[in-house]
């Protein structure tokens, strides 16, 4: 899938399945984005998350975070930190990063298509 079919896809499932992932090592694993910024990666399942667990990231394993709190605290936080969200990064692919806002919108407007 190309990054805007991944970005659509992790909304989707993410919302459904109601877990987000990120990869974990005594500290969460950040993404430098094409300008050197950090960026926080995750997937809508544990094993897409792990598929990414490579090279320097052998040590990491995935790691859930409920749906409601990664909307609810997760995102305002990184959002204040400045921090942008990679969005389902897939190795030698270019991905979505989106900032905070604009992936708490996308999901919120998902989760209440389900309810």
């Amino acid at each position: 899938m190309k990054s805007a079919e991944r970005y659509g896809y992790f909304v989707k499932r993410v919302a459904d399945w109601q877990e987000v992932w990120g990869l974990w090592n005594n500290g969460w694993a950040l993404l430098g984005d094409d300008n050197n910024e950090d960026c926080f990666p995750v997937w809508p399942h544990p094993e897409l998350a792990a598929l990414y667990v490579t090279g320097d990231w052998a040590g990491y394993t995935p790691k859930s975070i409920e749906v409601h709190e990664w909307v609810e605290k997760w995102l305002p936080d990184l959002g204040r930190e400045g921090r942008r969200i990679a969005v389902f990064p897939v190795e030698g692919q270019t991905c979505s990063i989106a900032n905070s806002d604009r992936l708490k919108h996308d999901i919120e407007e998902e989760l209440d298509k389900m309810e």
